[in-house]
């Protein structure tokens, strides 16, 4: 069951399970990614003491290192800095998708969305959670 636990708290955390402080989200943001404390110091080309400070300690990453947190350890600033938002940011290819498709009139939205289910039939290897969300879609119009 030990190898349960660190699935569990990563669900409590994600869950809203108490923390709070920005070196708590930099620890969970290294435990989701796989990656370590060390690791992300040797990244930002600083010490391990720094890196120990902002995750146990309570003390606050500069501003100049919150991007490059973020970069390695998969998570968006927002997220970071304040917990609230998605925690892994959208792909800039997901966020120009999302704003051409946002930027059509609802029947464009339509068509485009049939093409993009036609896209992802065409390709056997992509997921058909497409198809879900066309039936959501309709459900919601």
């Amino acid at each position: 069951m030990e190898f349960v636990k660190p699935f569990l708290e990563t669900l409590d955390f994600l869950l809203g399970g108490g923390v709070v402080t920005i070196g708590q989200r930099v620890s969970e943001a290294l435990k989701m990614s796989g990656k370590t404390p060390a690791e992300l110091a040797r990244h930002l080309k600083t010490g391990k003491t720094t890196v120990h400070n902002w995750v146990n300690v309570g003390r606050v990453p500069a501003s100049d290192v919150i991007v490059p947190i973020c970069e390695f350890t998969g998570v968006s600033p927002e997220w970071l800095l304040t917990g609230e938002g998605e925690v892994s940011p959208a792909s800039v290819q997901e966020a120009a998708l999302l704003g051409v498709f946002r930027a059509l009139p609802p029947a464009g939205r339509e068509v485009a969305l049939k093409q993009v289910v036609a896209l992802v039939e065409a390709f056997p290897e992509a997921s058909t959670s497409a198809e879900g969300t066309e039936k959501k879609e309709k459900a919601s119009a």
